[in-house]
């Protein structure tokens, strides 16, 4: 073994071999100088900026001497009381020495996340550190799902929320908190399914719509329970095959390259397995009846034509004009002398609901109701008449200074307006009262 002396002026090179590549050393930065060396610094250049936890690796490292290419001798290593560490977030790892070689070993930690690497030299007077590389370890994250989600008791027309079931992530392996997931409805593998049926993601309190292929961007919560949620559009027959195809995946940069390292070199990795997952939702849709799909619209003419028939029992009963002023009296030169009062104030003079105005006599010559017993009406007819209606008993007509008798099977379209009263006539009832209706 050379003595320290004789190779004062000779720099170390370090490099790495290791199972994924080789490690260089950086141009001379003298950091730690000895009466023997100046070493310079390591970089682990073969690390790339992401590792799995599948993927853990070994260093061999081993010392050169930078100006004759000479890998340094057991011998040297010792008389030097050279060491190796590994430094991972800036806690030390110790390298053992295997003969002339310090062997490293890269175990991926628990949990995936941002790390810093370096490599320190330690030597008789002092030490020497690499420059940090980052690296972030990422879980071999794979989605496993169902391969079928049935929803069942789908009505036409229900809520948006109203049928939904867990969308089961429990199977998937490797997914940490924070991890991109996306989401995305598509067509199903068989048929056209049914692109216009509204179906949601449901997360907490939040609704979340998923449209055919529209990527949904979810961050993956181990304690977040998410819902697939299937609404059939209300009286909408369902085609013959409604089935609609989500599919999810895991988004990482690691998991992407891993994937790109995974093509050019088949048998180190596990390509076998996908990363993404799909699940075939299967509704069950109860159509709507007949009844369900046209009620409103029986309600609504059932409505119009209600109103319609109020409006008219309203309306369209006759009514006494309101000038119309009746007078009663025992005799013919009394009635002169009688005041009017207002047919409408009368029992029955105004009219009802599909009831026309009416004014009834006893034998007497008192106003009463209708329910009550009566020998002669008074009703309102159209254009503001007034007809009669006689029930038993005569009823006679002043006329040319003469009584007449008023035909009981008179029309009201006869020459005398016999059935229509004139205004002004003076009538007789059962030869016991008389009556006349100005209007």
């Amino acid at each position: 073994m050379r003595k320290p002396l004789q190779i004062l002026q000779l720099i170390l090179c370090l490099a790495l071999a290791v199972t994924a590549g080789m490690a260089f050393a950086d141009k001379p930065k003298p950091a730690a100088a000895s009466a023997g060396r100046i070493f310079d610094p390591v970089k682990l250049s073969s690390l790339g900026r992401c590792q799995t936890t599948s993927l853990n690796w070994g260093v061999n490292l081993t010392l050169v001497d930078r100006t004759s290419g000479r890998t340094l001798t057991e011998e040297e290593v010792v008389a030097e009381k050279l060491q190796v560490q590994l430094l991972i977030d800036g806690t030390v790892h110790e390298s053992p020495r295997e003969g002339n070689a310090f062997k490293m070993a890269w175990r991926t930690p628990d949990q995936p996340g941002a790390h810093q690497l370096a490599v320190r030299l330690v030597s008789q007077k002092g030490t020497v550190d690499g420059p940090e590389q980052a690296i972030f370890v990422a879980n071999d994250a794979r989605i496993q799902l169902l391969t079928q989600t049935a929803i069942t008791e789908i009505e036409g027309g229900c809520a948006k929320d109203a049928r939904c079931v867990p969308l089961d992530l429990g199977k998937s392996i490797g997914l940490w908190p924070g991890l991109k997931l996306e989401l995305v409805r598509k067509k199903p593998p068989t048929g056209d399914g049914w692109p216009q049926t509204p179906m949601h993601l449901k997360r907490g309190a939040e609704l979340i719509e998923l449209l055919r292929d529209k990527v949904v961007d979810l961050s993956y919560q181990p304690t977040e329970i998410l819902q697939l949620c299937y609404a059939a559009p209300r009286c909408t027959a369902p085609p013959t095959n409604p089935q609609e195809l989500i599919e999810i995946k895991p988004v990482h940069f690691c998991l992407a390259e891993q994937d790109d390292e995974c093509k050019k070199n088949p048998r180190a990795f596990a390509c076998d397995k996908p990363r993404a997952a799909t699940t075939l939702v299967v509704p069950q849709i109860i159509e709507n009846s007949w009844i369900d799909c046209n009620l409103w619209w029986i309600l609504i003419v059932a409505g119009v034509l209600l109103a319609i028939l109020i409006i008219a029992g309203i309306v369209t009963p006759a009514q006494f004009s309101s000038a119309a002023l009746l007078r009663v009296a025992n005799n013919q030169r009394q009635l002169a002398r009688e005041q009017g009062r207002p047919l409408r104030r009368e029992p029955g003079g105004k009219r009802g609901f599909y009831r026309t105005a009416t004014v009834c006599f006893t034998d007497i010559g008192t106003t009463v109701k209708s329910s009550q017993g009566y020998v002669l009406q008074l009703k309102a007819g159209p254009d503001r008449q007034v007809l009669i209606v006689k029930k038993g008993g005569s009823l006679d007509r002043w006329d040319r200074n003469t009584w007449k008798q008023v035909d009981p099977i008179a029309t009201g379209k006869d020459v005398l307006n016999e059935r229509t009263l004139a205004s002004g006539g003076q009538y007789r009832v059962n030869g016991q009262y008389f009556f006349t209706v100005d209007f």
